[in-house]
C-alpha cells in the first residue's frame, strides 16, 4: 500500500483483486512440475494441465496489468504520481508509464560512439 499519496494511493493501494487467484495458478503449475519432476505422474497428465494453468496464468497476468492501468488512469494530480513513485512496486510503476506512454523510439546514432544524445529520442505519449 501506497501510504500518503492522495489520490494515487487509493487507486494504485488496492490489491488487485484476482491476484489469490493468479498465485493459485502459479502454485498448482509448480507443484504439477515437482510431482513430474519426482516421477509422481506422467508428462502425459502433468503437460496438458500445466498448459491449461499457463494460460489461465498469462490471462490473469493481462487482466491484472489492464486493472493496474486504469487505476493508474484514475489519478489526475501528477504530483501524487511523482511523491508516491519510490513507493510504487514494479506493475505500479510499468501500469502509470503505460497510461501515459504508447512508446519510446531511440533514433539511430549519427556517428559510432558511446556518447548518448537525447535529441534521438523520441517520446510517443498516449492520446
Amino acid at each position: 500500500m501506497v501510504p500518503n499519496a492522495g489520490a494515487l494511493g487509493q487507486a494504485l493501494g488496492v490489491p488487485w483483486p484476482g491476484e489469490n487467484e493468479l498465485d493459485i495458478a502459479t502454485s498448482r503449475i509448480s507443484e504439477l512440475m515437482s510431482a513430474y519432476t519426482q516421477g509422481e505422474l506422467s508428462g502425459d497428465v502433468v503437460f496438458p494441465a500445466v498448459r491449461n494453468l499457463e494460460t489461465q496464468a498469462a490471462t490473469l497476468r493481462a487482466n491484472k496489468q489492464a486493472w493496474l492501468r486504469e487505476q493508474a488512469v484514475q489519478v489526475s494530480q501528477p504530483s501524487d504520481v511523482a511523491s508516491a513513485w519510490p513507493d510504487l512496486d514494479t506493475d505500479q510503476r510499468r501500469a502509470v508509464i503505460e497510461s501515459v506512454l504508447t512508446a519510446v523510439v531511440i533514433r539511430p546514432a549519427a556517428v559510432k560512439g558511446g556518447r548518448f544524445s537525447p535529441e534521438r529520442v523520441d517520446v510517443v505519449w498516449r492520446q
